[in-house]
Formats: structure tokens, sequence, C-alpha cells
């Protein structure tokens, strides 16, 4: 059975940043829009990419992930 490590590790360089800065370190999409250079709407598009990938990978198993 997989790990969540295992899971996160199949996302992009970028996917794995906007997780870690928006779980982890509790930053908000125009914080890590800030820390990256990224714009805003590009953080809530990798946000909303990495979390249905791993739901892809892990149906059920991370359902309480928040959009």
């Amino acid at each position: 059975h997989p790990t969540l490590t295992a899971w996160v590790e199949k996302l992009s360089t970028w996917e794995q940043t906007v997780l870690l800065l928006f779980y982890q370190e509790g930053l908000n999409f125009s914080q890590i829009g800030e820390c990256t250079g990224l714009d805003e709407r590009e953080v809530v598009k990798i946000h909303a990419n990495l979390l249905h990938k791993l739901r892809e990978l892990a149906p059920g198993e991370l359902s309480s992930l928040k959009a």
C-alpha cells in the first residue's frame, strides 16, 4: 500500500511546492504566489491539479483534503 510520500513524489515540483506551502506552512494562495513568483490564479490551478492527481492515485484515501 503506497504511502502519502510515494503519492506526493508523483507530483511535479510546482505541485509539491504548493502542497507544502498550503498544507504544511498554512499559506494562502496569494502568499504562495508572492513566495514563488507565480500569479495567484496559477497557484489555484496548480492546487486543483494536485488534488485531482492525488485523488486519482488514492481514491477514498485523501477525501479529507480540502480544495
